[in-house]
């Protein structure tokens, strides 16, 4: 058995913080899912699994739900998807819908109950709620000689997941009886091994990134078991186009300003990748224009923001000379020639600064 794993592709992803970028943000995500569909036909697979959150969520416009089910049209082998916590299986859902339910290749399954798919068996965990403190996993015992597959939407036992819900235990694999348990919710890819070093679980991950943070996003698996037992073989395969890359760096003298410099300049693919550069600490006097240098290539990136959190070093006067005579200014004059340590002076300047500059 062969197939390809693949969840979270979030069709109608909202992406408001990225304003304008957000519509090419969306549209990419049409693009990978073709270029997942036509890695599977390139792997020759028996069949396509999709773990859910195919879409965003229930309200997701309905155009684009039929442009969704023009997409699938083109799997070139049978293609099984399950509803997830964001496109649950409710009434009124866009499950429902008529472009979806009209598909031949394409299977919405919406009931836990063992289905034939080619080689094997598959166990699939639908969920019909957007939270829920259950397993999903907990109905399946999976007997017999045929190849058993699971597919499953939720959180495995101590990942970091943001949305904490349908809880799977790391062993839910084995409990099960399953040969491979193919999981979605969590957006980078992850595989669990059990005791003998065998993946029998993992996270496809999204096959284009929703956020900062999801450094593993961007794949599919191709998954191949040769019969009942065995050890899967588990490839992983880049499908995404954007690079969503965050930094964050302390900024204490300029040497450090030339080494973030210097860690921008090397980002590969700038064009399609979204930059968040976030800075902390105290600006040297001589490092102004090397921050301007910074800023400017925002020009090179898909995407850019720069989160200035510096404030100036006690040595430099230039945002001093802007305040308003008066206490306030008499107050940092006296701070710079105190005769206080010179940790403790920067750290008071540097929050007196942040006042200032929050007003």
């Amino acid at each position: 058995m062969r197939f390809l794993h693949t969840a979270d592709w979030h069709i109608g992803l909202r992406a408001k913080a990225l304003g304008r970028a957000g519509e090419a943000i969306r549209e990419q995500r049409f693009r990978t899912g073709k270029a997942v569909l036509e890695q599977a036909k390139e792997a020759g697979v028996d069949f396509i699994l999709h773990a859910g959150d195919l879409f965003d969520d229930n309200a997701v416009d309905r155009q684009l739900v039929q442009r969704t089910a023009d997409l699938l049209r083109t799997a070139p082998c049978p293609l099984y998807i399950i509803p997830g916590n964001h496109d649950p299986f409710v009434p009124g859902s866009l499950w429902t819908h008529p472009a979806l339910s009209a598909l031949l290749n394409v299977h919405i399954v919406t009931e836990a109950h063992p289905v034939e798919v080619p080689k094997g068996v598959l166990y699939p965990c639908p969920l019909t709620s957007r939270a829920s403190a259950a397993d999903p996993t907990s109905w399946i015992r999976a007997e017999g000689d045929a190849v058993a597959i699971g597919l499953a939407h939720g959180s495995v036992e101590g990942c970091p997941i943001e949305e904490w819900d349908n809880p799977i235990p790391r062993g839910a694999a084995e409990r099960s009886g399953l040969d491979y348990l193919a999981l979605g919710h969590w957006h980078s890819c992850a595989r669990f091994d059990d005791g003998g070093g065998a993946c029998r679980m993992a996270y496809a991950g999204a096959h284009e990134a929703t956020k900062f943070g999801e450094e593993r996003a961007g794949k599919v698996l191709i998954v191949t078991i040769p019969h009942r037992g065995a050890a899967p073989l588990v490839e992983e395969k880049s499908v995404g186009h954007f690079l969503w890359r965050a930094v964050t760096a302390e900024v204490h003298d300029r040497a450090d300003l030339e080494g973030i410099k210097a860690r921008i300049d090397g980002v590969e693919a700038p064009d399609r990748t979204l930059m968040a550069l976030s800075l902390s600490g105290v600006l040297p006097a001589d490092g102004r224009a090397l921050l301007d240098e910074i800023g400017a290539l925002e020009s090179r990136f898909f995407w850019w923001s720069l989160d200035d959190g510096t404030a100036p070093s006690p040595s430099d006067d230039r945002w001093v000379d802007l305040l308003q005579s008066g206490l306030l200014r008499e107050t940092v004059r006296r701070l710079q020639s105190c005769d206080a340590p010179e940790a403790v002076k920067t750290r008071a300047l540097t929050e007196l600064y942040a006042m200032v500059r929050e007003v």
